[in-house]
C-alpha cells in the first residue's frame, strides 16, 4: 500500500484506489477458480482488516498533525 504526502484527500483517494485493486485481485482469483469460497471469504476478511488498519493509521496521522 502506498501513501502520498500532502493533502488528506489525496491520501484517502490512494487508499481507496489501492483497496479496490487488492479486492479485484482476490475476486479475480475466485472467478478463475484459483481459490475456493472459504479462501475467498478469508482473503476478503484479511483485505478488509488491512484496509481498515490503513484508514485508521491515515486518520490518526491527520489528527496528530492537527493537534
Amino acid at each position: 500500500m502506498r501513501l502520498l504526502g500532502g493533502r488528506p484527500e489525496a491520501r484517502v483517494l490512494v487508499l481507496g484506489h489501492d483497496a479496490v485493486a487488492e479486492q479485484h485481485e482476490i475476486l479475480c482469483r475466485f472467478v478463475r477458480g484459483d481459490i475456493g469460497t472459504v479462501q475467498l471469504i478469508e482473503g476478503l476478511a484479511r483485505w478488509f482488516s488491512s484496509y481498515m488498519e490503513s484508514c485508521q493509521a491515515a486518520a490518526a496521522a491527520e489528527l496528530q498533525a492537527a493537534a
